[in-house]
């Protein structure tokens, strides 16, 4: 059996050697571990695949029953490096047996305390599989710990091995040739580009219909945390124009209301904080995921709001209303005029005051007026 190490870069995959395999491993681009190499982190998950006789590589394999391979048909294993954030490492596992390939995600995270966020997320994205029904998120697999020991030293590893979204990638908003916002596909089999606007427009309208639908209108717990720099929503761009999203990952899953207001909300209010929310962030992004914020054009407005009442009229027809109906909801939004859609707004600046990067609330600050001026003439012309 062979395994190999590998790269992912935009150039092409990269074999590791033993020199490449010496180097400390990353925790951010500018912060590296104080003693596990990028060696120990590959070697650590090779530790977890082979732990009790191979039984996580037996039970992968498991995963596909059409085929009978067995771990003696294995030929050749490929982990490969896709990706270092400030809370997971992400790589890719590939088994090649005789007859076929596999291929899996393997999220790591290097906790410091007792806590884990990556063991929060199994349970959110396992909870959610279950009661949602909805082909949105990648199936999980297992959740394993092993440990990396270096002299005295000692660090423990925790493991998420669950589907690999073949052929989706990550994106991000960037200042396009024609000197606007648009969608660059970090494609790592045909290269890196900009789509084009009706692509952009029906990615964005899926991601909009794939929060909505996450959405609980009994408890108002909500998908919260997600942001498009951590590159949450993977992308497939296919001919004919076709694109399809998934969402790798929840980190959090709960209300907004406590953090607005004091009162018990009601269910409609709650639907508009949504809402209103969700043209906000759906703006909000980072040059290539972690450089200067970069706040997209309206354009994508109108895509998240055709999504949003694409998901309303969904949950309508399942039996699940949103608040109102879709056209109720509509005509309530439409009755607000601009200084009460602006006070609206200004309500959720208390919301945005709790995330990490204190310059994503000035980002949002900044454009608050412009973004309620924007967002009034655009659902004063929507057409359902």
């Amino acid at each position: 059996m062979i395994i190999q190490y590998m790269l992912s870069s935009p150039e092409g995959d990269i074999k590791l050697g033993s020199e490449q395999l010496s180097l400390p491993l990353k925790l951010t681009p500018s912060k590296i571990h104080p003693f596990m190499t990028l060696g120990d982190y590959f070697e650590a998950i090779k530790g977890a695949l082979f732990k009790n006789d191979s039984m996580l590589i037996n039970n992968l394999l498991k995963t596909h029953p059409e085929s009978c391979d067995k771990p003696e048909n294995i030929l050749k294993i490929l982990v490969k490096t896709e990706k270092h954030g400030a809370l997971s490492h992400i790589a890719s596992l590939e088994i090649f047996t005789e007859n076929d390939n596999f291929k899996f995600a393997v999220s790591t995270e290097l906790p410091t305390n007792n806590k884990s966020w990556l063991t929060h997320e199994f349970s959110l994205l396992k909870t959610l599989r279950k009661g949602l029904q909805q082909p949105y998120l990648p199936q999980l697999f297992t959740l394993e710990e092993v440990f990396c020991h270096s002299g005295t030293n000692q660090q423990k590893l925790i493991m998420l091995f669950s589907e690999w979204f073949e052929d989706y990638h990550e994106w991000h908003l960037a200042i396009n040739p024609e000197d606007m916002t648009g969608i660059y596909l970090w494609d790592q089999i045909r290269g890196h580009y900009f789509v084009s606007l009706e692509e952009e427009f029906k990615i964005i309208r899926q991601i909009s219909e794939i929060l909505t639908l996450y959405y609980n209108p009994f408890t108002y717990h909500q998908i919260c945390n997600w942001h498009h720099a951590a590159g949450d929503f993977v992308v497939s761009c296919r001919n004919g124009g076709d694109v399809d999203v998934k969402l790798t990952t929840i980190r959090s899953y709960e209300s907004i209301m406590p953090l607005i207001s004091e009162d018990e909300p009601d269910p409609i209010i709650a639907g508009i904080y949504f809402f209103l929310n969700l043209t906000i962030k759906i703006r909000l992004d980072k040059i290539d995921g972690v450089g200067d914020l970069i706040w997209a054009d309206s354009f994508v407005m109108e895509a998240a709001i055709k999504g949003f009442f694409d998901a309303l009229n969904i949950l309508e027809q399942a039996g699940q209303p949103f608040a109102k109906n879709a056209k109720e909801f509509l005509l309530l939004l439409e009755s607000f005029d601009k200084n009460e859609l602006f006070q609206l707004l200004e309500s959720l600046l208390p919301l945005y005051q709790q995330e990490e990067d204190p310059n994503d609330f000035d980002m949002i600050q900044n454009n608050l007026w412009s973004h309620g001026t924007e967002l009034f003439k655009i659902i004063q012309n929507v057409h359902l």
